[in-house]
């Protein structure tokens, strides 16, 4: 090969995640930006996950819940911009009484609460 050849391979390998990323954004219906960060975030999570689990072996279900703790607030944006119709929700705004129920701020509390509750129950199982 030569290094044109080698440049475009390049290339098309760098353009396949980044239009499936696209793709996904768009199948959603969330802003193309927040999609991208909210996956590399979540791409982090996993990677401690994964480290976590490689070196110290804990329960993979009580592991599985706590990133789920912490990536589920890294998705709020998302939500958000899928509410507004796929643009960057202005967050200065008051909240639309006609939005979805599922961007309320009790909604994604109460998410979270069961999240942290779920860890906390099989924590409990584990360390008594």
């Amino acid at each position: 090969m030569t290094r044109n050849d080698d440049s475009t391979a390049v290339l098309i390998a760098a353009a396949i995640p980044v239009l499936a990323l696209f793709g996904f954004s768009r199948w959603i219906g969330a802003d193309f930006d927040l999609t991208v960060d909210a996956i590399v975030a979540s791409a982090g999570v996993l990677l401690v996950a994964l480290a976590v689990w490689w070196f110290i072996r804990p329960d993979v279900l009580m592991l599985a819940v706590l990133s789920l703790v912490i990536v589920w607030p890294l998705w709020w944006p998302v939500l958000d911009s899928i509410a507004v119709g796929g643009e960057k929700p202005d967050f200065w705004l008051e909240p639309d009484a006609s939005a979805p129920w599922w961007t309320a701020e009790w909604f994604r509390w109460a998410v979270e609460a069961a999240l942290v509750g779920a860890f906390a129950y099989l924590a409990s199982k584990k360390f008594t």
